[in-house]
């Protein structure tokens, strides 16, 4: 009890050693939080708290307990899902399996207990299960038929295999006997080699290896005509070379006459390689423009030689206008006489040098 107007403090602790925490705490029966202190200031009247506890970290667990064999369902019996409390994992309360959800990559599976797991599936396969918010991972473990391999003479080791249904039979990792190479596959170590590429598995099953001698090669070389730049053969599928020849054109139709490879007329001169066309082009053009110099210094000369023909007859002309001057001729005209007489000793005096 309190005194009338005086106050009254609750302190409220869980039993966390067990895994319990405070769930709510109420006043009156109203919810106040979950705060382990409340005061009651100036009681007049009646009160009441009371808290709730609960346990704390609740987590989903899911198992399902046993194998499922390629090409079959699930059996419900097998899943175990449970409840369980962190802080006390002794704590766990069972779910039914069919009231959760079940997920496989992202898609939902309506119809759990009739889904087949194919041989596709062999190995772990996770399935999520959803319960009240809750999520967990079951691993369900999806087995086939167990396969063996057996080297039968040869050397080396296979991986053991598992499936249920049309197995594609694999390749031979074995290391063949000496002289010897794989033929194929066979349900015994000297049974008949399995035809096609694959074989019902409804059993556990062992296969053997089966190997026969290597064939000795023979060659033989096709009829058709392989050739490069200098030769042509005829050729084995291995590679061996046979009739090798050099091309001949006797004909001169530019092809050879065993193989038909183009070649050039015998007769087309070779090119010579260290022959520069460009550089060939220019020796001729600085012939042409040499002889064009040599064309215009002989024209130049001649032209000089023919003006000082005419200069010099000019001259003539002049000295014997220049003789009329004893007959009465003005003394104008003897003037000229005297310095044509005068131009044309110049003329001759350069001539002379």
């Amino acid at each position: 009890s309190v005194k009338e107007g005086e106050n009254q403090r609750f302190t409220i602790s869980a039993d966390a050693g067990n895994g319990y925490c405070i769930k709510d705490i109420k006043v009156n029966g109203v919810s106040v939080g979950t705060d382990t202190t409340y005061i009651f200031e100036n009681v007049m009247s009646d009160a009441t708290i009371e808290a709730e506890f609960m346990l704390s970290g609740l987590e989903l667990k899911a198992n399902y307990n046993g194998t499922v064999l390629a090409g079959n369902k699930i059996n419900p019996d097998d899943i175990r899902i449970t409840t369980n409390y962190v802080t006390n994992p002794m704590k766990n309360e069972p779910v039914n399996a069919g009231e959760v959800e079940y997920w496989y990559n992202g898609v939902k599976i309506t119809d759990p207990v009739n889904y087949v797991f194919g041989a596709d599936l062999i190995g772990d396969v996770n399935i999520t299960v959803k319960y009240e918010g809750l999520e967990a991972t079951m691993t369900v473990k999806v087995v086939g038929h167990e396969i063996t391999f057996g080297a039968n003479g040869g050397t080396g080791t296979m991986e053991k295999a598992q499936y249920v249904g049309a197995y594609t039979l694999p390749s031979c990792s074995f290391t063949a006997p000496e002289g010897k190479q794989f033929k194929g596959w066979a349900t015994s170590a000297d049974g008949a080699v399995l035809e096609g590429a694959t074989i019902d598995i409804t059993e556990p099953i062992e296969l053997f290896a089966i190997w026969e001698d290597i064939p000795v090669h023979t060659h033989s070389h096709a009829s058709d005509w392989k050739f490069d730049a200098d030769n042509h053969w005829n050729q084995c599928e291995c590679g061996d070379k046979a009739n090798v020849a050099a091309h001949a054109d006797t004909n001169n139709d530019e092809k050879c006459d065993v193989c038909g490879y183009a070649m050039p007329k015998a007769d087309d001169p070779a090119p010579t390689p260290d022959k520069d066309p460009d550089k060939e082009s220019d020796k001729e053009t600085d012939k042409v423009t040499d002889k064009n110099d040599a064309t215009d210094k002989d024209d130049k000369d001649e032209n000089d030689e023919n003006d000082e023909n005419d200069e010099n007859d000019e001259n003539d002309a002049s000295e014997e206008k220049g003789g009329c001057g004893g007959c009465g001729s003005s003394a104008a005209i003897s003037a000229i006489a005297i310095v044509a007489v005068i131009g044309t000793a110049a003329v001759i005096k350069k001539k002379e040098d």
